[in-house]
């Protein structure tokens, strides 16, 4: 992968890592960091449907984790041809479930 990436938005380096320090698994392109942005900008229970890639930046999983959990059931998904989809709204009520108090 190229150290520099150029869109729209100009020069992205993508060694500069340290808005995202606090995270497990970080925007690796422009598109991520849009992403993520939106995500942290959405209110919570919003009717908004998710893909993958999105569910894992907003759950801070990997990859392979957020695939085995809507297989199994445990996120709630709709799959639209290839496509796969998860309503953020009862993502936030399965957060709430999921909850534990320290």
């Amino acid at each position: 992968m190229s150290e520099f990436i150029y869109g729209h938005t100009g020069e992205y380096d993508l060694r500069d890592k340290s808005r995202y320090s606090h995270l497990r698994v970080k925007p690796e392109t422009p598109a991520d960091e849009e992403r993520l942005a939106a995500l942290e900008r959405m209110p919570k229970g919003e009717d908004i449907w998710l893909d993958a890639r999105s569910v894992m930046l907003y759950l801070q999983m990997g990859r392979t984790k957020v695939y085995e959990m809507i297989r199994t059931g445990e996120i709630p998904a709709v799959r639209i041809g290839r496509s796969v989809r998860v309503n953020k709204r009862v993502l936030d009520a399965l957060l709430d479930q999921w909850a534990v108090s320290l």
